[in-house]
């Protein structure tokens, strides 16, 4: 029990002595009078400092915070808590004596707040009790300026006004949203860092401070510093080029471009965010040049960044080149120009400096190369070395002969000309070539090399020779179209091909012999009165002038450009022939009176033609077209109209309904009736009665008459039409005649050709005449039907093979006349009917 009175004693001395330590030490006393007043704008207390003593007041003022936080209390030789709460500082003051302040900052609409005095003296804060007091708002925080207004991320800025808490926890700042820490705060100035990059950034933007319950925005506006571009590597650029840019703030650069075009650059490409590595896009402009960046919403430009150029080639070396050699190509910048693989492998050295080994033989001896799409040419041409015959073995060879080349500088690809003829040589090595000799004409031939579009010197000096070929006969001396004739040769080469020529036109090869040749004169151009023979053999040339008599009935008496033959057909009004013809392609149907004196054909009428193509067949001076129309009724009739060549007149004669197809017809005059039909019906017009009567139709059992040809010669009628489904005959045509007393027809066999659409007839007192074109090839035939016996004959055709063609009789001759493939022009050749040359079996 001693003990612990004891311990209790010790205790209560230690508190005495400190007590007195404290009020022996010298600091002024403070008192917290009250609140004074209480406004919108703040809230006004008073306070005294007493008991100073002749001590130095080093501050004086107020201290509160919110109630739910607390205030320091007694006196404190140290200020670790101030952060804590809100501080408003009077400053020194000299003495004892009563102050006042308005607290402004900080202050919460309706909060209730804590507030005490305080003073410093002697280093050592004192504080009186609290008193409290209910918050009606204070003044909210002025943002005056900004200081810099323009930095960068993680930069520390300087907001400076009025109003702001001296504590920093209390103070929050923002720029577009994006909270930033405040670093240092007083009354009148917040240090604090500008936020990182976010997706709210804009390149401006307001500061927002938030303080208590109030906001407030900057006037002045804030700016984030857009990325720069101080310089770069050169300013001189091609398209292709690699430059560095240099500058700041690049990691927020986007959409580089170079004069308007996108500028390849990559991340790997930023060496730091002050250096970019980019390639100069294709198809610049020449001269100065812009570059345009973006940062957030901000586009950059800086004009005439850049001055483009482009490369020149000022040298090539060496200027005579051949395999494997080192052509170097000098001039500003040609490493950027593409396509000088053409000659060989580029193997660029540096910007100004590109060598190319020499792979194979240029195509030009211009070097040239592309930039953007423009050709950049050498004003230097460079050679090939030629190559170089030495020897050629053998000296003598004909067309198919291998022949063998010694000498120096060949390769592959070359080429061996011979006048138009190029032949690519088989390549050995570099001294030896092979060719086969093509066909060429007799005589020395010197090797002449070409390569691509370039060709090399001749070397006349060496040379091999081609024996020549000559015509030593014509057999028979006399000849026809469509004769056999043996053409004898002198050195000949019977294993090489033979082509043979009649005065300039082909003539079929039949027979090949040791030293002649038979050959077919073709039946389709006329033949001069000694025709010119010439014989290609292996290329080898042989020709005989007036090499044999010709025998040729047929001439040619017009040619005439401006005319349309096709769907030309003849009568005989008055025994002088008029031709129903378009005169131009889907033109104007016109009748046409040939005018013999001046081989030329006269218009003397058109004709209106509303059907389709009209039959043609005349009596005296009447004409009769027979046609395929509709009437009023869109009814499809046979409608004949006449022509008066005497009268110039046109009439209508009659009609009947027939549903069959106009290039079925079956039409012919006899006397003075007009018969019209086909294989269903047949009909004949009376023109003097002008009534229609009903005949026979054709006894024929053929599916369909086809390429139907009909004419009537003195008191005999007759038709003739291919034979295509018929069976039962051997003929490919069937030929029948008509017996107008007896209304009957009778089946005449043995017609020799087979009629088509490019046959043309024509008749003169008992005969017919039938030109033939046959349609696999260029063979004519020309038959004649005498019908006193019924007996077809051949006989030498006229020339010429057209798909368009007419013929008529006239004052003893025989007329065929041809148009080319589309009916154009016409060319008209004649014969007298007594000069005809009957062919044999």
């Amino acid at each position: 029990m001693k003990k612990y009175i004891l311990i209790i004693l010790s205790i209560f001395i230690c508190f005495l002595a400190c007590d007195k330590e404290e009020a022996n030490r010298p600091y002024a006393r403070i008192r917290t009078l009250g609140v004074q007043d209480i406004s919108r704008s703040g809230v006004t207390i008073s306070g005294e400092i007493y008991n100073s003593k002749n001590l130095s007041i080093e501050d004086h003022g107020f201290v509160y915070n919110l109630q739910s936080s607390s205030l320091p209390d007694g006196t404190k030789a140290n200020t670790n808590l101030e952060e804590y709460f809100e501080k408003e500082s009077l400053g020194r003051k000299n003495g004892d004596g009563f102050f006042e302040s308005t607290l402004t900052r900080n202050l919460i609409k309706n909060a209730t707040y804590l507030a005490k005095a305080y003073v410093v003296s002697n280093g050592i804060t004192t504080y009186d009790e609290a008193i409290e007091f209910e918050s009606q708002g204070g003044i909210a925080p002025v943002i005056s300026k900004i200081v810099p207004d323009t930095a960068y991320y993680g930069d520390t800025i300087n907001v400076i006004g009025n109003n702001f808490s001296i504590q920093t926890r209390y103070n929050k700042i923002f720029f577009n949203e994006l909270e930033a820490k405040i670093v240092q705060s007083s009354d009148t100035l917040i240090k604090t860092i500008v936020p990182e990059r976010d997706w709210q950034w804009k390149s401006k933007s307001k500061i927002k401070i938030e303080l208590g319950d109030s906001e407030i925005q900057s006037l002045p506006d804030f700016y984030l510093r857009s990325p720069r571009i101080d310089s770069a590597s050169t300013k001189t650029v091609v398209s292709g080029m690699t430059v560095k840019i240099y500058g700041s703030n690049f990691n927020d650069l986007y959409g580089l471009c170079i004069d308007g075009k996108f500028a390849n650059y990559y991340d790997y490409n930023n060496l730091s965010d002050s250096l970019i590595t980019v390639q100069i896009p294709s198809n610049i402009s020449i001269g100065k040049i812009p570059i345009k960046y973006s940062h957030l919403s901000e586009t950059i430009i800086i004009p005439d960044f850049f001055e483009s150029t482009k490369p020149i080639i000022e040298s090539v070396s060496p200027l005579m080149v051949w395999k494997d050699t080192t052509l170097k190509i000098r001039g500003p910048f040609v490493k950027y120009i593409s396509g000088f693989y053409n000659y060989g492998t580029p193997n660029v050295i540096n910007d100004s400096l590109v060598h190319i080994k020499i792979n194979y033989p240029p195509n030009a001896n211009k070097i040239y190369g592309y930039y953007n799409g423009e050709e950049i040419c050498a004003k230097d041409s460079i050679g090939w070395l030629p190559p170089i015959v030495k020897a050629v073995d053998p000296s003598v060879a004909y067309s198919g002969d291998k022949i063998i080349v010694s000498g120096e500088r060949f390769f592959e690809g070359l080429l061996i000309v011979f006048g138009d003829n190029l032949i690519r040589a088989d390549y050995i090595n570099e001294n030896t070539i092979e060719f086969i000799v093509p066909p060429i004409n007799s005589g020395q031939h010197n090797i002449e090399f070409q390569y691509s579009q370039q060709k090399f010197d001749v070397q006349e000096s060496i040379y091999f020779e081609v024996p020549a070929i000559s015509i030593t006969n014509i057999s028979p001396s006399i000849a026809k179209r469509g004769d056999t004739i043996e053409i004898s040769l002198e050195n000949a080469n019977p294993n090489e091909y033979f082509s043979v020529y009649i005065d300039g036109n082909w003539a079929d090869v039949v027979e090949v012999n040791e030293s002649s040749i038979r050959a077919k004169i073709g039946n389709n151009i006329l033949l001069s009165d000694y025709p010119s023979v010439k014989v290609n053999n292996g290329g080898r040339i042989g020709i005989l002038e007036m090499g044999f008599q010709a025998i040729e009935p047929w001439e040619q008496i017009m040619e005439i450009e401006d005319f349309h033959v096709q769907y030309s057909s003849i009568a005989h009004p008055n025994n002088i022939p008029v031709m129903l013809t378009r005169k131009y392609y889907y033109g104007d149907y016109v009748l046409l009176q040939y005018n013999e004196t001046f081989n030329n054909w006269d218009k003397i009428a058109t004709y209106d033609l509303t059907g389709t193509y009209p039959y043609v067949m005349s009596k005296d001076d009447m004409m009769y077209f027979v046609s395929h129309d509709e009437d009023s009724e869109a009814r499809k009739i046979i409608k004949i109209e006449s022509y008066s060549t005497s009268k110039m007149e046109w009439d209508e004669e009659g009609s009947f309904f027939y549903e069959g197809e106009p290039n079925s017809l079956i039409t012919f005059l006899k006397e003075e009736k007009i018969y019209v039909g086909d294989k269903s019906v047949m009909k004949s017009f009376d023109l003097k009665k002008k009534t229609w009567e009903d005949k026979t139709i054709v006894p024929t059992d053929e599916y369909r008459p086809n390429n139907i040809i009909s004419f009537a010669i003195n008191n005999r009628s007759y038709i003739l039409f291919s034979n295509i489904d018929k069976t039962n005959d051997e003929s490919n045509s069937e030929f029948w005649e008509y017996d107008s007393d007896n209304d009957s027809w009778k089946y005449i066999p043995g017609c020799p050709f087979y009629v088509n659409y490019y046959s043309t007839f024509c008749s003169d007192n008992q005969m017919a005449y039938c030109t033939i074109n046959q349609y696999d090839s260029s063979k004519k035939e020309l038959w004649v039907f005498d019908t006193n016996n019924s007996t077809w004959e051949n006989y030498l055709p006229p020339a010429e093979r057209c798909n368009s063609t007419l013929s008529f009789t006239h004052n003893g001759f025989l007329y065929y006349g041809y148009s080319d493939g589309y009916g154009n022009g016409l060319d008209m050749s004649r014969t007298n009917i007594n000069d005809l040359i009957k062919l044999e079996e």
